[in-house]
């Protein structure tokens, strides 16, 4: 993972990760591949780790929905 995504904690470039994990989720969307879900999943953590956002614990509404079988 290190070569992939980069030391954890250490001294990285700037990445715009947001970007990155919407072309996984597309990618998994469109392939049903399940190691863009562990790309999506990694890309996550580094943002949340390293990423320069806020955090406000609240709750938005938004909900997993349950999928109907056809």
């Amino acid at each position: 993972g290190a070569l992939r995504y980069g030391r954890f904690g250490a001294a990285k470039p700037c990445y715009d990760r947001v970007d990155a994990m919407e072309r996984k989720l597309a990618s998994y969307r469109r392939t049903r591949n399940r190691e863009d879900l562990v790309d999506l999943a990694n890309y996550c953590e580094l943002e949340y780790a390293e990423g320069g956002g806020t955090f406000s614990a609240t709750d938005d509404g938004q909900h997993c929905m349950a999928k109907r079988e056809e």
